[in-house]
């Protein structure tokens, strides 16, 4: 039952932070990129413990935090407004970010 409270707890402080960053700045996504980018490191230091945390901190608090679908939504205004060069440099700059970030929490776990 803990784990439930704690799953339905977790993901929706990562629901409303990220909901929240996503609306602090409309003509570069900088929040989004900043949550995602987060997110791959909680991830990566998440990688190799055992549930329930892993599901709690892991799938619902970094899960609902990231969202690959606003990540799109965002890319896809940037390119539909004249952005294109912004709008892949974004993508971009997210999946290497990610990327890193996750690297480095894995690097630096426990």
């Amino acid at each position: 039952m803990i784990t439930v409270v704690g799953f339905a707890l977790a993901a929706a402080v990562g629901a409303l932070v990220r909901s929240s960053a996503s609306r602090a700045n409309q003509t570069v996504p900088y929040g989004t990129f900043t949550v995602n980018v987060v997110g791959a490191f909680a991830l990566g230091l998440l990688a190799d413990v055992d549930p329930p945390v892993a599901t709690v901190a892991g799938v619902a608090g970094a899960g609902t935090l990231t969202t690959f679908s606003m990540l799109c939504v965002e890319a896809a205004r940037l390119w539909s407004g004249g952005d294109r060069i912004l709008a892949v440099g974004y993508v971009a700059a997210s999946c290497a970010a990610g990327v890193a970030a996750a690297a480095l929490g894995i690097a630096v776990a426990p």
